[in-house]
């Protein structure tokens, strides 16, 4: 099928190409890119391999039906039990347990890369300090009342 194009609007400083398809008995088709290469080689490319999406349309628009069930401005009427709103999951605040679970674990993790077979071994009071953050969750009265651990200075 032949076709041409033209050029409506070309703005490289906006990533803003608009192209106008247009053939003999055909209904005109407007398409908008946002090329980033702009070189001439490059925009003619992408103009003519939108082409086939643009003949693909035209071809369709020979079998398609010539009027519409619808009409512009026809309203619809359903029952208000066709519709139902979306069901979120719930959302529950995190428990105590959770938010001082998750500030351990947080801890924990800044100094993993101590342990690490590749770094060298952590001095003792890192090794305390890490056994007394896994232990939080046994200490008496947790998660109500935790005695954090002090990080070594060394």
């Amino acid at each position: 099928m032949n076709y041409s194009y033209e050029i409506l609007k070309a703005e490289p400083r906006h990533k803003f190409l608009s192209v106008r398809y247009f053939a003999e008995g055909k209904d005109d088709f407007f398409k908008n890119f946002n090329p980033d290469n702009w070189e001439l080689e490059a925009i003619t490319s992408l103009i003519e391999e939108h082409a086939q999406f643009v003949v693909t349309h035209w071809e369709y628009q020979e079998t398609a039906p010539k009027t519409s069930p619808l009409s512009v401005g026809d309203i619809g009427t359903s029952s208000a039990d066709a519709w139902a709103p979306p069901v979120f999951p719930d959302f529950n605040e995190p428990t105590q347990e959770e938010l001082i679970r998750g500030k351990r674990d947080s801890l924990l993790k800044e100094t993993d890369w101590m342990v690490l077979p590749d770094s060298s071994q952590p001095s003792q009071a890192w090794l305390d300090y890490r056994q007394a953050l896994r232990d939080i969750p046994q200490q008496e009265g947790f998660p109500s009342n935790v005695v954090w651990p002090i990080k070594p200075t060394e």
